[in-house]
């Protein structure tokens, strides 16, 4: 997976997920200290909610050299606890994306994960829209496979975590490397 290195691009990505390599990010400790940067009681997300609060307030970068190696496995807290993020997903939205979005849906009862259509579809049919009005972004083939199967265009990202080449074999088609790249696809009229 690649980083953005420039301060907007972090502050963009932020709003959609985790913008930094984590478990390597260094900050300096003397403006942690001054400036009270410490975790808040926030289970599963303490990392994501510190970091948004630093790039709201300091200019953030990411090294183009990666550092670590770092394996993915079944105890992973996003595997572990994949059914328990809805709730998560919901305090998150209503602390930070209120603003930006209209809510946040989660696998539940009812509604499946992905790559099933279930989740997109309420979130349309929250939205009051058709599939044919809206785009989903993601980066990887159960992404691109969650838009097929909602009959939504899907905008594939270079900053996920699969290779073009994987995602070209799951049927994506169109790609962008940098966040802003997204808003000059959303208005070709």
């Amino acid at each position: 997976r690649g980083y953005f290195t420039d301060p907007g691009s972090i502050r963009f990505e932020c709003m959609l997920g985790n913008p930094f390599g984590h478990p390597t990010v260094m900050w300096r400790r003397e403006v942690f200290l001054r400036e009270s940067l410490f975790y808040r009681n926030t289970p599963y997300s303490e990392d994501f909610e510190l970091w948004k609060r630093v790039v709201e307030r300091f200019p953030c970068s990411n090294l183009r050299e990666h550092l670590l190696l770092y394996r993915l496995h079944g105890e992973s807290a996003s595997v572990i606890y994949a059914d328990t993020l809805c709730g998560v997903n919901d305090a998150l939205n209503k602390e930070y994306f209120q603003d930006f979005t209209a809510g946040a849906i989660g696998a539940r009862e009812g509604i499946r994960k992905k790559p099933a259509p279930d989740m997109v579809r309420e979130g349309l049919d929250c939205l009051g829209l058709l599939a044919e009005e809206a785009v989903f972004v993601g980066d990887s083939e159960v992404d691109i496979a969650t838009a097929l199967g909602a009959g939504m265009d899907c905008i594939t990202v270079g900053w996920g975590f699969r290779s073009r080449r994987e995602q070209i074999e799951a049927g994506a088609k169109v790609f962008v490397e940098k966040p802003e790249e997204i808003l000059s696809l959303l208005y070709l009229d």
